[in-house]
């Protein structure tokens, strides 16, 4: 199969935007100076001379090329050098002229990272789902065979990449020995630039948030939900009240009840009670032998039967009547108690994920 040149029927011009005419084009594999072969048809049949030369008005001809990557150097006419570029990818076409095909090289090559909408494995790509690669026989659970040896080695040098077994002396002796090696793990995880990026620390990711050195690649970190500590609250003095209340009027003590007196020997005085005279007079006539006849019942002098309620007026010590249901005029003050509320949350996680969508990820082989 055979690739059209990128640069076949160009016109190429010297930086005063003269055509060069007679201009010499160089062929090389990528990567090298030894000379590559470019053809007149797409059959690969008629090569061309090497170098191939622009016509007078600077026009480079046709030109087929077997695929693959290669590097091109132009020169003018006497040889000076006009640009020498490697790494330039050729486009192979299909039989019949169907259309076109690309070498997967052309695009990504090993290590490359593909985001794709998809849920299942692709031809030269493995996903980042932190199971393993390895040859044939080492039992790798994502993909077991030999084209996974290029991504092998070039996963197998840094530091927080494993194989299963412990590492080796290098990848080729433990690829051979069909150790499987273990897969980034990107299933739910978002991607973000390492903190340097080849420009000095940012201090943005940090080995605290993240646990593992953030200026390599394959550094972990984060979670899904975060429970809420004291010390992450604002930063605020809490409230406090005092002050003094007082408390005044009246407030009815109703009912019989009774008072403890000190005035002239007197207790309490109680509701219904009595009083008994403590003398008696009787009335009567003096009848024979002078003796007296006493009829009727006796009188006490001064004092009658007293039952039922009533009160004692009392006078001594400032102390007033005590009648039966009344009221006392009470007075209180003093500082006051605040009691807080107890905390209501529920000690629920809170969620630290934004709006997202998901992806299938992969790597190439």
């Amino acid at each position: 199969m055979a690739g059209l040149y990128p640069l076949s029927r160009m016109q190429q011009f010297d930086s005063n935007g003269r055509p060069l005419s007679g201009a010499r084009l160089f062929l090389f594999d990528g990567g090298t100076s030894t000379p590559r072969i470019g053809y007149r048809d797409s059959s690969l049949a008629s090569a061309h001379p090497n170098p191939i030369r622009a016509d007078s008005t600077g026009r480079l001809p046709l030109i087929y090329l077997d695929d693959g990557f290669y590097r091109h150097r132009l020169t003018t006419s006497t040889g000076a050098l006009v640009f020498d570029d490697d790494g330039l990818p050729v486009l192979s076409s299909t039989s019949g002229g169907s259309g076109t095909s690309v070498d997967p090289d052309a695009l990504f090559k090993t290590r490359d990272i593909k985001i794709r909408f998809d849920d299942s494995a692709i031809d030269g790509y493995v996903r980042l789902n932190g199971r393993t690669i390895g040859s044939p026989s080492s039992g790798a659970t994502e993909r077991a065979n030999a084209d996974t040896q290029s991504l092998y080695e070039e996963l197998w040098g840094f530091a927080n990449i494993s194989v299963v077994g412990g590492k080796g002396a290098n990848a080729v002796a433990d690829f051979a020995a069909n150790k499987p090696l273990v897969l980034p793990n990107v299933a739910g995880r978002g991607i973000f630039g390492m903190d340097d990026l080849g420009a000095g620390a940012q201090g943005l990711l940090t080995q605290t948030v993240l646990g593992n050195d953030p200026t390599r690649p394959g550094a972990t970190g984060g979670a899904q939900t975060a429970t809420i500590a004291a010390a992450n609250l604002p930063v605020a003095s809490p409230w406090s009240a005092s002050g003094t209340a007082s408390v005044t009027g009246g407030t009815d003590f109703q009912g019989i009840h009774s008072h403890n007196v000190s005035v002239s020997g007197q207790t309490d005085i109680q509701g219904n009670h009595q009083h008994i005279a403590g003398e008696a007079v009787l009335g009567g006539s003096v009848g024979g032998a002078g003796l007296r006849t006493y009829t009727g019942a006796p009188v006490a002098q001064g004092m009658t039967a007293v039952a039922g309620a009533h009160a004692h007026n009392f006078s001594g010590a400032g102390l007033t009547d005590s009648q039966g249901n009344h009221g006392h005029n009470v007075s209180a003050s003093g500082p006051v108690t605040v009691t807080m509320g107890s905390n209501n949350g529920g000690g629920q996680a809170l969620s630290r994920l934004p709006p997202l969508l998901t992806f299938m990820i992969y790597i190439r082989l």
